[in-house]
Order: C-alpha cells, then structure tokens, then sequence
C-alpha cells in the first residue's frame, strides 16, 4: 500500500465503507463521507466569460449549492470567481470536476499535485 501524507490510504478511508442514501424528498444523498450533496444543480459545459459567471450567480442567487464542471471546460477561473461574489458560503457549495487521466503521466500514482492545483484554480 502506498504512503499518502504520512497516512496509510486504506486507513484514512476505512470508515467510508457505507452505499450513499438518496433522500427524493429532500433531494439529496448522503455521502460515505457524511455530507450531504444536493442531486440537482448547474451544468458548466459549454459556459464561458460572463456567460458563465453570470449563470453560476444567478444558479447560487436562486438555491443552486452544486456546480458540475470539467478541467477541459476551461472555466474554473470563472467559477471560482463566482463562488467568492456571490456571498454563499463555500462549505455550502459542492463543486464536481473530472481530472482526465492524460492530465498527469504516471497512472500508478495518485495526482494529489494535479488535485491541488484545480483547487488552487478555483479558491483563488
């Protein structure tokens, strides 16, 4: 097993073994984390500028609290810059991305550098 943070993997994510629960009525789901993530929210594929930082405003504005985007979308600037103007507070907000598998050359390896760096994009 590999050493992540002076901690070993397997440990830090033992008590992560419970299936998520989905509450229709709330329209959530519980995570294995414990945290609870909205089912609906706001799709960024094809935003971009304004275009996108106004959509993620009005999104947060109108109850929107997840906000699913990509590295290849290329707007995390924007929605970044969003979440801080909006005044919601970001432990309320769950943001989705993917990290595409080319972004980093050895597989074997976890990508913490690569996840930093997508979060250093967006709380900046």
């Amino acid at each position: 097993m590999k050493e992540v943070n002076n901690q070993n993997y397997t440990e830090q994510n033992q008590d992560m073994a419970q299936a998520p629960v989905f509450n229709f009525e709330t329209r959530t789901v519980t995570l294995n984390s414990g945290y609870e993530m909205p089912l609906n929210g706001i799709g960024t594929y094809s935003l971009t500028g304004d275009e996108c930082y106004n959509s993620i405003i009005s999104a947060l504005n109108s109850g929107v609290r997840l906000i699913d985007t990509a590295y290849m979308y290329h707007n995390e600037e924007e929605i970044g810059r969003a979440i801080r103007d909006s005044g919601v507070p970001r432990e309320e907000i769950f943001v989705i991305t993917k990290i595409y598998p080319t972004l980093y050359d050895n597989l074997d390896i976890i990508p913490f550098d690569k996840i930093e760096e997508f979060f250093k994009i967006f709380l900046k």
